[in-house]
């Protein structure tokens, strides 16, 4: 189920993707796919009522502090009926027919006949039942209504079950909303729902009316403080606190309900105290004292009419709160509940301001690293905004002889969070290029250039601007050799040349030793081959022997070679490789370089 839930959500993706690819988006838009999720949860079972709910959306933002409403475009993604299917009997006689066919079937040639005319039959009586649960289209340019249909089940019928949908859709709003004089940028999704019998199509009866609601609401108000006496206006007002998700301003707008009699209360408090400078007491709770300081700064609260400020400073000093304050997250509870008897729910959600591009910083070094097969790897670090979809790059190789040979990158790939630029160009050595204007590692007079295509319904009018081309001139070049093994043995010799006599002979002496790893050699022979020279004889012999024009030794020894045919002023060369159950074993030795001198009379 894992791999299977993951396999699933990975195509969703590539699907989206696609849709959002070849939208109808709008010039001048910022698109973003948005993603409902409406719960369905009926209070009794068996319930034969669709459900169609209607989304309108709303995105604003704030002008000086003043509320600016703008325009929105919604597109349903993946609008698909999500259909059920069942198989529903048409004849309560099958089942009965189905029991006498196999009995039947049991008798022969006969039996066979009758099992086909069964058949036939059931296929007239069989048919399928298509219900659709889930339906998305599009209304106006900024609603789109979903039908959520009733479950087809073979004892109840047609009927709701609680389940969890969801709703994709693109939502495009203006560039506007992210210019510098606007802030705080929210959508407000107001949704209205309506029940429908999913045969006859009757709608059921509305839920509280909102002159309900708000009598609702008062009782609740009055059951946490049934001094206060809330207006029409200010039950409003915490309703659409509540669909903004806004606590504070719903907490405000609790203080404001409580204030009236909670004013007249400090205020005589401070009245006893206000002239005298002694300390005021409650007269239910002596604990409580307020000084003379502190009812100053609460009567400037109360003039500046700062409710918080003085709830705040009094709940400090006196542990005192209105009642609707100390209850807040209840009251809270109780809109939200009383808010979902209504066709009509609201919420909203901010948008995300969209990330500028950002290329990384010219002054950086581009190291490109070829792997002398495929490919030449480079990495560019700390832009921002970067996406894969368009962007491209070149190298521009310079040569010896100032020529410029351009090399278009094979792909240009985005790091994680769009941070880091990967590109990725033909390998230079599997190309056979070599003659490139290189100093130590640095390529000079190259530069690549990386580019953003934003000639698509995204962005604006393709531009060629610093924001969407820029060039790189601090580039390096490796290559990425294999790394070469050492050997698994050691040569020395005391000598750096060969003594020739005057009939061409000389004598050559060689210190061989095996490198061992707990005591065990990691060669069993060393071939040596000598370049330059003839070997007459080879000693010891019982650990050196010289066949096919190579010495073969095994084990540790010093080796006493007779040479013949050397001519002076030659170089002797001397090449030695490990070999381990007749295979090399580690890396090969450096050649040994020897000149040939002639003895001197």
């Amino acid at each position: 189920m894992e791999y299977s839930a993951a396999a699933a959500l990975y195509q969703e993706i590539q699907i989206l993707n696609s849709y959002i690819k070849d939208a109808a988006l709008k010039y001048d838009y910022q698109a973003y796919v948005v993603r409902l999720q409406v719960g369905l949860l009926p209070y009794a079972r068996h319930q034969p009522y669709d459900v169609y709910t209607t989304f309108s959306l709303f995105p604003s933002c704030k002008k000086n502090k003043i509320l600016v409403n703008k325009k929105a475009f919604v597109i349903p993604l993946l609008v698909t009926d999500n259909l059920e299917g069942m198989l529903k009997s048409k004849s309560t006689d099958t089942l009965r027919q189905l029991a006498l066919a196999i009995s039947y079937m049991m008798q022969g040639v006969g039996g066979e006949i009758g099992l086909n005319k069964f058949h036939e039959d059931l296929r007239s009586v069989i048919g399928m039942d298509f219900n659709s649960l889930m339906t998305v289209s599009r209304v106006t340019d900024s609603s789109i209504q979903v039908r959520l249909g009733a479950y087809l089940q073979p004892t109840a019928g047609n009927a709701m079950i609680p389940r969890n949908h969801f709703v994709t859709f693109l939502l495009m709003v203006p560039r506007t909303l992210f210019e510098e004089t606007c802030s705080e940028p929210q959508v407000m999704v107001v949704a209205k729902s309506v029940m429908r019998h999913s045969e006859k199509g009757e709608p059921l009866a509305a839920g509280m009316s909102k002159a309900e609601q708000i009598e609702e609401m008062k009782k609740v108000l009055k059951k946490y403080d049934p001094n206060c006496n809330p207006t029409k206006e200010e039950i409003g007002l915490l309703f659409r606190m509540l669909y903004s998700n806004d606590y504070p301003q719903f907490f405000d707008g609790l203080i404001k309900i409580a204030w009236p009699n909670f004013k007249r209360f400090t205020e005589n408090q401070m009245g006893a105290a206000g002239t005298s400078g002694k300390e005021a007491h409650k007269g239910d709770d002596p604990v409580c004292k307020l000084e003379k300081e502190v009812i100053n700064n609460l009567s400037k609260h109360l003039e500046k009419e700062e409710y918080g400020e003085f709830i705040e400073l009094l709940g400090e000093k006196c542990r005192i709160r209105p009642a609707l304050c100390t209850f807040a997250r209840d009251i809270w509870l109780h809109c939200t509940e009383i808010s979902q008897q209504d066709d009509f729910t609201a919420q909203s959600f901010d948008l995300p301001q969209p990330v500028k591009l950002k290329w990384p910083d010219e002054s950086q070094t581009l190291l490109l690293l070829d792997d002398g097969k495929e490919s030449l790897t480079g990495r560019l670090l700390g832009g921002s905004g970067m996406r894969s979809n368009g962007t491209s790059a070149r190298l521009n190789l310079r040569l010896n002889g100032d020529q410029i040979l351009p090399l278009m990158a094979n792909s240009a790939s985005i790091g994680s969070e769009g941070r880091d630029l990967i590109l990725i160009f033909p390998s230079l050595k599997d190309w056979k290029i070599s003659d490139m204007d290189l100093r130590g590692n640095k390529l000079e007079g190259s530069t690549v250039e990386v580019f953003h295509n934003v000639n698509d319904r995204w962005s604006q009018p393709p531009q060629k601007t610093e924001e969407h081309c820029k060039t790189y001139k601090l580039i390096s070049y490796l290559t990425k050799e294999k790394p070469i093994q050492p050997p698994n043995f050691t040569i020395r010799m005391s000598v750096d040349g060969v003594i020739a006599d005057d009939k061409a002979n000389g004598r050559l002496k060689l210190f061989l030793e095996f490198k061992k790893e707990k005591d065990n050699p990691l060669v069993d022979a060393v071939e040596i081959k000598i370049s330059n020279a003839d070997v007459e004889s080879v000693d010891p012999s019982d650990k050196a022997k010289f066949e096919l024009g190579k010495i073969i030794v095994k084990g540790d020894t010093t080796l006493d070679l007779k040479l013949f045919n050397l001519i002076d002023g030659n170089k002797i060369t001397i090449a030695a490789t490990g070999k381990k159950d007749g295979k090399p074993s580690g890396g090969p030795h450096a050649d040994i370089l020897l000149t040939i001198r002639k003895t001197s009379k």
